[in-house]
């Protein structure tokens, strides 16, 4: 079931999901299913209808909390991933309580994507065993919103999967995987053996 996690990533968002394979199998499918929660949020962070993303939220919210999934499987792998110890939610769930009443107080979905960007990006950071990478993770979550948004330097000694993320945005091109890239996973392949990411 855990796989499942990854195989999504590859089909909602394939360029991340190549990222996915330069992460031990221990991590790769917390990773994976953290980048599609970051990916839900973004969704309803992006309505136009505070109320509505406030709805949108507050659902994955209680799921989480109440351990309720509706046979979401997302929300089921989530609850699985805490259940054996590999994720902990409830900062998570304190997170979105925040971001919930925001949007009902009518602050924007923009407004509410930095501390979304930065809750995932830190979960991604304690996932990895990389808590001092968490302000980068936040920085390349944003980079995927705003292409204006700078890129932190790149630094050898930063994990690996953010170095790789950190590499796909540098030229968003390659974001349009497989229409304008087909070979990008050669090419990431070869980047990291070079030591170029």
């Amino acid at each position: 079931m855990a796989e499942n996690g990854a195989l999504s990533l590859r089909h909602e968002f394939p360029a991340l999901g190549l990222v996915t394979g330069f992460i031990h199998r221990k991590t790769r499918f917390v990773f994976a299913d953290l980048l599609l929660l970051w990916m839900e949020g973004r969704r309803a962070a992006s309505s136009n209808e505070g109320m509505i993303a406030a709805v949108r939220l507050a659902w994955w919210r209680d799921a989480i909390k109440d351990q309720n999934t509706h046979g979401v499987p997302l929300a089921e792998r989530l609850i699985a991933h805490q259940s054996e110890g590999k994720l902990n939610l409830t900062e998570l769930v304190t997170g979105l309580d925040q971001m919930i009443s925001d949007l009902a107080g009518g602050s924007s979905g923009g407004q509410v994507l930095t501390p979304w960007h930065r809750m995932i990006g830190g979960l991604l950071a304690e996932t990895l065993n990389a808590k001092p990478d968490a302000d980068i993770a936040t920085d390349i979550l944003m980079g995927f919103d705003d292409a204006d948004h700078p890129l932190p330097p790149h630094d050898t000694k930063t994990a690996l999967p953010f170095r790789v993320m950190r590499w796909l945005l540098s030229d968003p091109t390659r974001l349009n995987y497989p229409e304008a890239h087909p070979m990008l996973a050669f090419q990431m392949m070869m980047a990291v053996l070079f030591r170029r990411i």
